[in-house]
């Protein structure tokens, strides 16, 4: 088909898309895309009331937050399974570690004086490619019932991750670390066997998986552990009678209905600002934003809902803001690489074709709002990082054309329907999964519509709910499956080859497209043992150049976490990619 005959084709697609693909983010489908609002309580929508309007009454009494999430917490630390909505805010603050992330990920110490780094030789290499990280306890810190927090504590902790109580509580590398010596009370040093770039978030309570790496009280809990280690999981200490050394510690614990903590006065960084943080369970989204819309909440804690959702139910809460905060994750369609059906998914070509087909930035603009960029690569463009990594990205600006023309030099003809077909006859089609979420849904209905336009015959495919624990299934998908995935380049070890999905390993493993690729370990090789900043940095440039250009997951664009923000509410900045909602919890504060 001439070029011409194609660009007069294109608008007769188009309409025909607008009666049959109602979901296509285009611009002459802008007034579609609105979610019927979640909350049955929705009046009239009155008018935002800017927070700098906001008339602001002192508060009365104890300076109080309360936040409402969906779900509720089977114990005040909940990594045991896996993390629950808002969970890793009540973590960060009943149970400081050593040091935290701030929302920029930047490392900031607590109950640490510093941070191991190479530039302040706390941080050694060693010719043979061993370390050395040291560090100091702050005189200052304590457990919430008031002993002193000491290298005895460390050495526990490290001790109950190399038992066998459960894999939660293995440390950061923990299988590198050759042994921790203590130089007293406040000072010790970890040896590691080999480099490895997270040694400088040792016991720090870090949010990757659903570790608990935080620091646990020895005169607490070693009797437990040596009389009963079968019931160490089931020990009152992980609900009512938990004890931390964060800024908060537990008041009250009510099961099926939330918990209230109170500011600790001795915390290692100074009282915190507000006295009481409370967070009350809800049954569903719509319970949770009943319950901030009436005024019973200041704000919410976890993933819940979408931001075209978000979008639909601000105008009715003239007492605050919804911040769409953290380009925590992006939503990205992972292509099949083992036995992949029709085999041409695995042609580098075909892939960058259907990347050219997409209108993403489209996409982005009706189903998130405008709210979030196109994703080139991996990896935020809120990472300290992506600065050196983005002049080495390729990107795939929306050009039909070139991706009609791409395909056809791959040896494929358009038929009367509008349909490639390869040398012998067939249909060129593709089937695109996902996760039946709103806006799961939609993305993979535009991505339908759009490689439908561009001559690609595409089924999108809900995945059944009582398919989506079946790991073959999942695994074994013949063309795309489209998730929403983390942007926190630790989770870069899951995407291996040694962690591709196969029988042997019982369909297990992170590596969702099943991707192998002598190069591609190489580089993740690299980046986990590259300590020096700029060597790593590199490294990260040389990694996230390769997903754009290769695409073993091809990007569509960033999601965000919407945080309703009470206007009364002060320094409530959200979450980082590998920050806790509440890093900052101690400095929150009410208006006065």
């Amino acid at each position: 088909m001439s070029e011409s005959q194609e660009e007069e084709r294109l608008p007769s697609v188009m309409g025909w898309l607008a009666r049959r693909a109602p979901f296509l983010p285009r611009p002459v489908f802008a007034g579609l895309l609105l979610v019927p609002l979640l909350v049955a309580c929705a009046g009239p929508v009155p008018t935002k009331v800017p927070s700098g309007d906001v008339a602001v009454t002192g508060p009365v009494g104890p300076k109080r937050v309360v936040a409402a999430v969906v779900g509720e917490y089977p114990t005040v630390i909940s990594n045991f399974s896996r993390t629950l909505q808002g969970a890793e805010a009540v973590q960060a603050s009943v149970a400081a570690g050593l040091s935290i992330k701030d929302q920029g990920s930047v490392l900031y110490p607590v109950l640490a004086e510093s941070v191991p780094t190479i530039e302040n030789g706390l941080w050694k290499l060693f010719p043979d490619g061993s370390m050395e990280t040291t560090w100091t306890i702050r005189n200052s810190a304590v457990w919430h019932d008031g002993v002193p927090f000491t290298t005895d504590d460390v050495l526990f902790t490290f001790d109950v991750g190399r038992s066998d109580v459960a894999i939660n509580f293995k440390q950061n590398g923990q299988d590198v670390i050759s042994g921790i010596d203590a130089a007293g009370p406040q000072t010790f040093t970890a040896h590691w066997r080999a480099p490895f770039i997270r040694a400088d978030i040792l016991f720090n309570n870090d949010l990757e998986g659903t570790g608990v790496f935080f620091p646990l009280p020895k005169h607490l809990l070693e009797r437990a552990l040596i009389e009963n280690k079968d019931g160490f999981l089931q020990l009152p200490y992980w609900a009512e009678d938990f004890v931390g050394t964060g800024p908060f510690k537990l008041k009250q614990f009510t099961r099926g209905s939330g918990l209230v903590l109170a500011a600790f006065d001795r915390f290692v960084l100074g009282r915190p600002k507000i006295d009481e943080f409370e967070v009350r369970f809800s049954g569903d989204a719509s319970g949770q934003i009943a319950t901030i819309l009436s005024g019973q909440a200041d704000m919410s804690l976890g993933h819940s809902l979408s931001v075209e959702q978000s979008a639909a139910i601000e105008p009715q809460w003239t007492d605050g803001h919804i911040d769409n905060v953290g380009l925590c994750s992006r939503f990205a369609l992972y292509p099949q690489f083992i036995n992949p059906n029709p085999a041409i998914v695995a042609n580098l070509q075909f892939r960058k074709a259907l990347m050219y087909a997409l209108d993403r930035q489209e996409m982005a603009d009706s189903l998130q709002r405008g709210k979030v960029p196109v994703a080139h690569t991996y990896m935020s463009p809120e990472d300290p990082m992506y600065p050196a990594a983005e002049p080495q990205l390729v990107k795939y600006e929306y050009d039909p054309r070139r991706a009609v023309q791409m395909i056809e030099a791959l040896g494929h003809t358009r038929g009367g329907d509008g349909i490639f077909r390869d040398p012998s006859g067939q249909r060129l089609a593709v089937e695109e999964r996902a996760t039946p979420g709103d806006i799961e849904v939609k993305i993979i209905t535009a991505v339908h519509a759009y490689w439908q336009a561009a001559g690609v015959d595409s089924e999108a495919v809900p995945i059944p709910l009582q398919r989506q624990a079946e790991q073959e299934y999942r695994a074994t998908r013949g063309s795309f499956e489209m998730t929403r995935r983390g942007t926190s380049l630790v989770q870069l070890s899951s995407s291996r080859s040694t962690e591709t999905p196969l029988p042997e390993n019982g369909y297990t493993g992170g590596n969702i497209s099943r991707y192998q690729n002598p190069e591609w370990d190489a580089l993740l090789a690299h980046y986990f043992l590259a300590v020096p900043i700029p060597e790593r940095t590199q490294v990260v440039a040389q990694i996230m150049r390769h997903v754009s250009d290769q695409l073993n997951m091809m990007p569509i664009f960033y999601d965000v976490d919407p945080l309703f923000v009470s206007n009364r509410l002060l320094n409530v900045r959200g979450r980082g990619a590998e920050s806790s909602p509440a890093w900052n919890i101690s400095q929150w504060d009410v208006r006065s």
